[in-house]
């Protein structure tokens, strides 16, 4: 099973809500800002403590931004 951003959408919507940019998330939660594109745009999973960091940072719940999936890639809306 790999944890997968749901809607690069939703993603960037919430970032602009907190007045961040990926690059801002990137250096709070600690990954590389090229690491936080490719998990936006849902072409890389997300590790247990990186997707928890990123749900603190940006105040919502795992279920809002995350799904957990078997397939090796989650289709974008």
């Amino acid at each position: 099973m790999a944890t997968y951003i749901k809607d690069k959408n939703k993603l960037n919507e919430i970032l602009i809500i907190n007045g961040l940019t990926q690059q801002d998330l990137a250096s709070k939660v600690g990954i590389s800002r090229s690491y936080m594109s490719s998990i936006a745009n849902g072409h890389k999973p997300v590790g247990t403590r990186t997707s928890k960091r990123i749900c603190e940072v940006l105040n919502v719940k795992y279920k809002d931004i995350f799904v957990l999936t078997s397939s090796t890639k989650v289709l974008q809306k």
